[in-house]
């Protein structure tokens, strides 16, 4: 505690008073300390060990900011301020340390080749009539008909799956903020006495269980966080940003209840932009399975891959698209259904949307290949622009925001490849609303019949072309 804010002295901004005293008035055991002070320090570390009393501890350690720099002690205007090159020569004599002199930074633009950035955006060749790289990329195995007619939701594959590694040998950790039943996080807990052991609810406090995630990251262990959509990312944001992927933790934020399909909890709780913000972040994957087999996928793919993983599960129950146990990868795109006049990109619920939409419109003659785009970053760009480039149209359905998700993606990765006429099937800059998911996808033009509409519109303008 230095008792300084940027607009200045706590005491004269927002006094927090007397910070051992408050804490010793909910149970704690609290004590003040110098904080510049590390064999004093070490001691009464060593003394809250050994203490059997049943209470937590808690140090007020008080601190002087820019100790030990004369002109910087107690000065709240050096906060994000750097130093001038003879102010850092005198505060580093002043701190004791050998003054070594300034390197220039190399400042000159960084040079990408035009084979580099098609290396990163994985973006092809248009592809000659009959030229297909799907022949060299086995497809997975899809649902026997007794496993397509089984619903199930995304967010029950998340606590068995966990378990499942576990059991295996993967060093699982699962940190929850008051959701644990939602999640299914509490059957991973519940699993084995020594798996309650790795689960840790840290009550709602969505930005604590992030941060208590990176530290078990850092002890060795593959931590998963839980909570709804819409507060394990929008709560959490600057958390997941700042800690886990600018140091690129082995950290996976795993919510459950995205999208619309949430349904009687209203707009409030409807995350709708969680794609946006994760896809946007440097470091992170993101991955949007369509069923209770990809997720499982998905989760077991997060932990085999170091870093950063978002994956996006739902509340609602939707048929089996994929068999039991397949395993998916990060950057494909995997095709459902071969067609000629259109290209439907969906992931998440919207790929059972999709696989209705295409069989409505065989039955008006419409030719449409279907793309579930499980890893919508990376984007399999290969796939999805091959597709585009045989089809001439594109269709993109998700139950997210049109804004920044996967219709954005695409956008942006066919713009550089094969531009082509492209409809958006989505949430249209609006928030949710209270009802049954059906009742929800119809109204925001997000059911099987919207995503007809959208190919036939998207057709119109391709023959206009």
């Amino acid at each position: 505690r230095n008792r300084l804010q940027i607009d200045g002295n706590t005491a004269d901004v927002c006094d927090p008073g007397d910070l051992a005293a408050k804490f010793a008035a909910f149970g704690w055991d609290a004590c003040e300390a110098d904080g510049h002070d590390i064999a004093a320090l070490i001691e009464i570390f060593n003394a809250a060990k050994a203490c059997r009393n049943g209470k937590p501890h808690v140090i007020v350690a008080n601190t002087i900011k820019g100790k030990g720099v004369s002109f910087m002690e107690n000065q709240a205007s050096w906060h994000g301020v750097a130093p001038k090159p003879d102010e850092a020569e005198a505060a580093l004599k002043e701190l004791g340390c050998d003054f070594v002199g300034f390197e220039k930074p190399d400042l000159a633009p960084l040079e990408v080749t035009k084979e580099e950035w098609a290396a990163f955006w994985r973006v092809p060749q248009a592809p000659k009539s009959g030229d297909s790289q799907r022949e060299s990329r086995p497809a997975p195995q899809m649902a026997s008909p007794e496993e397509a007619a089984q619903k199930k939701a995304t967010r029950a594959a998340y606590g068995l799956t966990l378990a499942a590694l576990a059991d295996e040998g993967v060093p699982i950790t699962a940190v929850d903020a008051d959701l644990s039943g939602s999640t299914t996080t509490a059957k991973f807990a519940a699993s084995k006495p020594e798996y309650a052991k790795r689960f840790f609810n840290v009550g709602i406090a969505e930005q604590n269980m992030v941060d208590v995630a990176a530290g078990l990251s850092l002890a060795g262990n593959v931590a998963f966080t839980g909570s709804f959509s819409v507060f394990g990312t929008g709560r959490a944001y600057d958390q997941i940003r700042n800690t886990v992927c600018y140091s690129n933790l082995n950290v996976k934020i795993a919510p459950s209840h995205a999208g619309i399909s949430v349904g009687p909890d209203g707009g409030s709780h409807q995350m709708l932009e969680d794609i946006t913000i994760m896809r946007g972040i440097p470091n992170m994957r993101v991955l949007v399975p369509a069923d209770y087999s990809a997720a499982s996928a998905a989760i077991r793919l997060a932990a085999k891959t170091p870093g950063p993983v978002y994956i996006r599960m739902g509340r609602a129950a939707v048929p089996c698209v994929y068999a039991e146990g397949v395993e998916l990868e990060f950057g494909r795109a995997y095709v459902l259904n071969e067609g000629t006049d259109v290209t439907i990109v969906a992931c998440g619920v919207e790929v059972e949307q999709a696989r209705i939409a295409v069989e409505m419109l065989a039955e008006q003659g419409i030719s449409a290949e279907l793309l579930d785009a499980f890893s919508v970053k990376p984007l399999d760009v290969q796939t999805v622009a091959e597709s585009a480039c045989k089809t001439g149209a594109v269709v993109t359905a998700e139950e997210h925001s049109i804004v920044g998700g996967l219709g954005s993606a695409v956008a942006e990765a066919l713009a550089g490849s094969c531009p082509v006429p492209i409809e958006f099937v989505g949430m249209r800059d609006v928030f949710g609303k209270s009802g049954s998911y059906e009742e929800l996808s119809a109204y925001f033009q997000m059911d099987a019949t919207a995503i007809v509409e959208a190919v036939k519109r998207v057709i119109g303008r391709k023959q206009a072309c």
